[in-house]
């Protein structure tokens, strides 16, 4: 089957990225840096999602266990004044009051997973960085200037 316009134009944009990397090793690096940045900036950032919703889901609990401790206190209090059938409906909300905390529990565990994965992402990424990103600035800014004098150097004649 025959590439349509749009992956023959995005296989020869990245062809002529690639030639460009090649032939500039300093922009390579810059990029390379700059994706290694986003990673680290988006890691950052789901980590604190997924802190705030643990935080979320422990105050979830919390309250849960104070539900709880009251509807045992209900169907307690139920069954000792001979109403079997309040006891009951108190017990299967009980139950699901439990299962809910179950689910609960599970989630804590998994975001709990998930936080340290993302901790042990950053870690990485933090040992892997040779150069503070403020150097990146100053590189950009160097490469920028470098390509103005590139542009000056052909308008006025002085590149062969």
């Amino acid at each position: 089957m025959e590439k349509s316009w749009f992956e023959k134009l995005e296989e020869n944009l990245d062809n002529r990225l690639a030639e460009f990397l090649q032939a500039n090793p300093s922009q390579d690096k810059l990029l390379k840096n700059q994706s290694q940045t986003d990673l680290y900036n988006s890691l950052i950032l789901r980590q604190e999602q997924l802190k705030l919703e643990a935080q979320t889901t422990r105050k979830e609990l919390l309250h849960l266990a104070e539900d709880i401790q009251d509807w045992r206190r209900k169907s307690a209090i139920a069954n000792q004044a001979g109403r079997s059938d309040l006891g009951k409906k108190a017990s299967y909300h009980l139950n699901q009051l439990m299962e809910h905390g179950r689910n609960l529990w599970s989630k804590l565990i998994r975001l709990g997973v998930e936080i340290k994965a993302m901790n042990n992402q950053i870690n990485e990424i933090s040992l892997l960085k040779k150069e503070p990103i403020s150097s990146h600035t100053d590189e950009w800014a160097a490469f920028e200037t470098e390509e103005e004098l590139e542009l000056l150097r052909q308008k006025i004649g002085l590149n062969d």
